[in-house]
């Protein structure tokens, strides 16, 4: 596991910061990218991902490794999700198989609005949940990065200088 992190996550990190990217910038793309990997819609995150970089001007790979390593849990918080919308927003309902296989039985439409309104009391979940994670995330990798980035410089700094002949 810890061979499986260091070369999926640790040495891609020092890349992108070799590549140029801040630790600023770093740590509000892995933020970002780990709080939208659980956004509550399945199949979506990509391309959330793909714009939150576009529109931000944010680094694009960083965002998507952060994604990808949200997808275990994204599917473990959809109910959560959904949980904690209906309690800020509209009443609560069963969330069953079982209840929502009779009611697409009953009524093919009345199903899928009961699955459309679970879907968007998920989000509200979501959104109501992300902009402290973001925060947190960003203010625990902020300085991380930069110890990283500083251990960085002072290895490219140490091995450009040559050795000088005292004779």
């Amino acid at each position: 596991m810890r061979q499986f992190f260091i070369s999926k996550v640790y040495e891609p990190l020092l890349q992108f910061l070799k590549q140029g990217t801040s630790p600023q910038k770093l740590a509000l793309s892995l933020a970002l990218g780990f709080v939208v990997g659980h956004f509550p819609v399945y199949g979506t995150t990509t391309t959330l991902c793909t714009l939150i970089a576009l529109g931000f001007r944010l680094n694009l790979p960083a965002l998507q490794l952060a994604n990808y390593l949200a997808l275990p849990t994204q599917i473990m918080l959809i109910v959560p999700f959904i949980d904690l919308g209906s309690a800020f927003y509209g009443p609560e309902f069963t969330l069953s198989l079982a209840h929502f296989t009779t009611a697409f039985e009953k009524d093919w439409w009345a199903g899928m609005q009961q699955f459309a309104y679970a879907v968007a009391q998920g989000m509200i979940g979501w959104a109501i949940v992300a902009p402290a994670v973001v925060l947190l995330l960003y203010a625990i990798l902020m300085p991380l990065l930069q110890r990283i980035s500083k251990k960085r410089l002072q290895q490219t700094d140490s091995s450009s200088v040559e050795p000088t002949d005292n004779a």
